[in-house]
């Protein structure tokens, strides 16, 4: 009975090890994508890809969670319209990395259990998306809200220093709009992407 419950232990374990190595295969990938357009952030254009906007998303969440998962807080996709679009995917993950960072940063000091992160896709006027990253962090003050995009922000309380600038810089290049709202209940960041 003991060795029949070892190897039952064993595949179980070679289970999640074959799925972890997948899962850093996937981060992998997209963090090569990224050392390969890091050099040249602004070139006019770089490789496209056609996905549901809702993988592009997910790979975010993903690559976000390795080595620091998500473990009791609430994550929740509210996906209410997953159409295909053609974009740099290089670009549009570092946009979402950035959203989701800061979103998981400002939620820190909270209990794990209390934190709560909503990744939303809709449908937004005249043909576009919109991708939200609420969390339920602290409200960040108006005058921090206005210089949040800055290149030489510094702001030791989630420790991102210039991502969100480099963010809204990608989400401009691949014609985006980046955009952020904070109130007593949280902050949402906003990418308006056209879905055309």
């Amino acid at each position: 009975m003991f060795i029949v419950e070892v190897t039952r232990t064993l595949r179980r374990e070679r289970e999640v090890w074959q799925h972890d190595v997948e899962r850093m295969g996937e981060s992998l990938e997209i963090l090569l994508g990224f050392v390969a357009s890091h050099g040249d952030l602004a070139e006019k254009s770089g490789p496209m890809e056609t996905a549901p906007v809702s993988d592009f998303v997910d790979d975010a969440l993903r690559l976000s969670e390795t080595g620091r998962p998500f473990a009791d807080g609430e994550l929740r996709r509210d996906y209410s319209v997953t159409p295909s679009i053609c974009i740099e995917k290089f670009k549009l993950s570092r946009v979402l990395l950035a959203m989701i960072a800061h979103a998981r940063e400002a939620m820190e000091e909270l209990p794990e259990r209390e934190s709560r992160l909503v990744v939303s896709i809709e449908a937004g006027r005249e043909g576009t998306l919109l991708i939200k990253v609420r969390d339920n962090g602290p409200e960040i003050p108006k005058e921090e809200l206005a210089q949040l995009f800055r290149q030489d922000l510094r702001d030791s309380r989630f420790d991102i220093a210039n991502d969100l600038h480099m963010a809204a810089n990608a989400a401009a290049q691949i014609g985006s709009g980046l955009s952020v709202e904070s109130g007593a209940v949280g902050t949402t960041f906003l990418l308006v992407l056209a879905s055309e």
